[in-house]
């Protein structure tokens, strides 16, 4: 990790520390769970999945973040294995609740499909840091309805 990425971290972790304490009694944890993903380098190498390059669509556009991943689960052999040939990988990594977008203001290591509520990243920092700004951005929504 470079300077100049440990300083953003920090000042994003520090920024969700603001919207979990907003949050009052929401349990951050309870909305984050570890699972295993088919990370995919680009949008072009998507057309080697076929049919399957759907589950990296937020409707007909594409996730927010800056990252293409989707839990390794849905996928089948075959379609695990084009979308390895095509450059994509396993990692591991959090999925999280992502009820509202919350788009540029969050940093790098993320994907969010705000249509399925559901957003993902590569580090457990990341995924409260956004997972707070999003169930924030929902609850502020709530409070003006």
């Amino acid at each position: 990790m470079n300077v100049q990425h440990a300083e953003m971290l920090f000042m994003m972790l520090r920024a969700a520390n603001t919207e979990i304490a907003r949050l009052g009694d929401i349990n951050i944890a309870e909305h984050i769970k570890p699972t295993w993903f088919l990370q995919m380098p680009s949008l072009e190498s998507l057309e080697a999945l076929g049919d399957a390059a759907k589950h990296f669509r937020d409707g007909d556009n594409s996730p927010d973040g800056d990252l293409l991943l989707q839990v390794a689960r849905i996928f089948t052999p075959d379609e695990l294995g084009n979308g390895l040939i095509a450059g994509g990988q396993l990692v591991d990594g959090y999925k999280f609740s992502y009820p509202r977008r919350v788009g540029a203001r969050i940093m790098s290591g993320w994907c969010g499909y705000a249509t399925l509520g559901i957003g993902y990243a590569r580090c457990l920092e990341v995924a409260v840091a956004v997972c707070a700004f999003s169930l924030a951005a929902q609850a502020k929504e709530e409070e003006q309805d």
